[in-house]
């Protein structure tokens, strides 16, 4: 008898132990068998055989803009069915950044922004314009400060202030009404005017982000709750954002305000919080072209080509027929305008300014036979046009005068007084160093075989300073004259002389004849 208690008992007890594990089991995988514990929830309802991944990384201007757009159009050609932007940007021009954001918003594709390190300035734009944001452990969001906002004054949800509204706010504004995301936080990112308290219900734990006199009247609100006729569901939690700063926030911070979907601790979690599941995921990052455009407009990159604008320009006015150096100095033209004009830093009357003025010079050549008076203007209009193409436009065209803007023409300014100091210098040192380096010497003109034996036997005779000859062809600047009935080549210093005016020896070189008109 006591044998079979003592059996009974050990039977009861591996039973309980039984259902004992079983139900540690069930409590760790909640989901079901087969999940493995701490799996992750996927945020998107439907699963996407087909997605897209579109970096947007570094400044946000013109070529951002078409680059995004070429990727838009890529992904949708390819069946996806959801686009990530993975951003990491400090921000850019405000008008490029108002035009992604309406682009991105526009799609017919679900969007994501995945802010996996940064998204400042102008970039809260385009993330904002995204249906989701996932953010990564360190991903932070806001800091317009590159935005040029006007004043809001008083409560937010007034009628008034949305009169007050720039075109950067307004949008702001219709991105947290699609998007669903706090719009008083959204403004405090740009606003520097703003405070901003944080409130929570104690009935709801519903959090909001209100301003002080908003706060007042919630904290001060009262409500009927358990037989009590005095109960204030709304306390006052912290203030967020005092007046003088811009909001910024962090991961944590996104998720409480709700601007957040979900934190993803590495890539493999972005995909599955997406339910990103088919094998078909393309990650499309700017093109060797969209590259190569955004570092021509580099300052330093635009420096050099100034410089070799100034050089080659000169040596071949200086030296007409040399071809290489006005080609040169024509491809630095281009690629100095083209390039700020493909990130839309340059506008279209900045490059008509700049093609006016070479305009002029070219008639000042061609009509006078040499740089001139007339000249004069249209190197301010060439100086005035490079140096405007360094300031970006405003967010609804134009310049936009903000401390972004007089960096900008600061450094558009010193491009053009360095680089005409240092092409002086360098053309200094052609000039000194010219005949001792065997690779510069071609830069001189040299005159044919048959001028050469002519000003051999007639410069011991003929030439010599101060002689008196006749332009036997048009000087502009280079040409023929003659002395004592003997054919020259001769250039003058940048003068035109028609033909048979009296030209009179001004300078003798080597291998050239330097004339003037004699008066």
């Amino acid at each position: 008898m006591s044998l079979v208690l003592k059996t009974t008992s050990l039977n009861r007890l591996l039973t309980l132990l039984i259902v004992l594990a079983f139900s540690l089991c069930a409590w760790a995988a909640p989901a079901g068998f087969g999940q493995p514990m701490g799996a992750i929830t996927p945020i998107e309802a439907h699963a996407h055989d087909v997605s897209a991944i579109i970096t947007l990384h570094g400044p946000i201007d013109a070529i951002t803009y078409s680059s995004v757009q070429r990727r838009l159009k890529e992904a949708q050609r390819r069946n996806c069915s959801i686009v990530v932007f993975d951003i990491n940007s400090a921000g850019g021009l405000p008008g490029s950044a108002l035009r992604l954001a309406k682009l991105i918003a526009s799609s017919p594709l679900v969007t994501v922004g995945y802010i996996h390190s940064a998204a400042l300035g102008t970039a809260i734009l385009p993330a904002l314009a995204c249906r989701r944001l996932v953010f990564a452990p360190r991903g932070i969001l806001g800091d317009g400060q590159d935005i040029a906002s006007e004043h809001v004054t008083g409560e937010l949800s007034l009628p008034a202030a949305s009169k007050k509204l720039g075109l950067v706010l307004q949008t702001l504004a219709a991105l947290c009404r699609r998007n669903g995301y706090d719009r008083a936080a959204a403004f405090a990112m740009v606003d520097a005017s703003l405070t901003l308290d944080l409130v929570r219900n104690r009935l709801t734990q519903e959090q909001r982000l209100v301003e002080p006199v908003v706060r007042r009247q919630l904290v001060l609100a009262t409500t009927a709750h358990g037989g009590s006729h005095a109960y204030h569901p709304w306390v006052f939690v912290k203030r967020v954002k005092a007046p003088g700063s811009l909001l910024t926030l962090s991961a944590k911070q996104a998720r409480r305000l709700k601007f957040s979907a979900a934190t993803a601790q590495s890539h493999d979690d972005l995909l599955a919080l997406l339910n990103m599941v088919g094998p078909k995921i393309f990650v499309m990052r700017l093109n060797f072209l969209e590259r190569f455009a955004r570092w021509l407009a580099e300052p330093a990159v635009r420096f050099f080509l100034f410089l070799i604008l100034v050089v080659c320009g000169y040596i071949e006015f200086a030296h007409p027929g040399l071809i290489f150096p006005g080609l040169a100095a024509l491809l630095a033209m281009a690629l100095l305008v083209g390039a700020p004009y493909l990130t839309g830093l340059a506008n279209w009357w900045e490059i008509l300014l700049i093609l006016a003025g070479a305009a002029i010079i070219v008639v000042d050549i061609v009509v006078y036979g040499g740089i001139g008076h007339l000249a004069i203007p249209g190197f301010i209009l060439i100086v005035v046009g490079i140096v405007a193409s360094f300031i970006p436009g405003g967010p609804a065209g134009g310049i936009g005068f903000s401390a972004a803007t007089a960096g900008s023409l600061q450094t558009g300014v010193a491009v053009v007084v360095l680089g005409t100091f240092g092409g002086v210098a360098i053309l200094l040192l052609l000039g000194r160093f010219i005949s001792l380096t065997p690779g510069l010497k071609r830069v001189a003109l040299r005159p044919g075989p048959a001028a050469a034996i002519s000003m051999a036997s007639v410069l011991p005779e003929t030439l010599f300073v101060g002689a008196i000859g006749r332009a036997t062809s048009d000087l502009r600047p280079a040409g023929k004259a003659e002395f004592d009935r003997y054919p020259v080549d001769v250039i003058t210093s940048g003068e035109f002389i028609e033909e048979g005016a009296t030209v009179v020896v001004a300078e003798l070189h080597e291998n050239q004849v330097l004339v003037k008109e004699a008066r």
